[in-house]
């Protein structure tokens, strides 16, 4: 069983942050996508479509590559990040 990482997700065209708890040898775009997922159900205006937005990493503003998992990108419990 893979460990999980608690982040703390940003959305600026909500104004609002959202915690997840994420396996943390998921891709970014798989956690992504289903991040899009929940929002686009909660939120009329948020895309589900995964093509159209980003991860960021809160504190350096850098996009956190798709391809790479949480862990990979040294992404850890309590980590901030920005979907946009």
């Amino acid at each position: 069983m893979s460990s999980k990482i608690n982040i703390s997700v940003f959305v600026p065209s909500v104004g609002q942050n959202h915690e997840f708890i994420v396996p943390g040898e998921m891709t970014t775009d798989k956690v992504l996508s289903l991040i899009a997922n929940l929002l686009a159900e909660e939120y009329q205006g948020i895309s589900s479509n995964p093509s159209q937005l980003w991860l960021y990493d809160r504190s350096t503003l850098d996009v956190l590559d798709p391809s790479l998992t949480f862990r990979q990108l040294g992404v850890r419990n309590g980590s901030k990040l920005m979907l946009a």
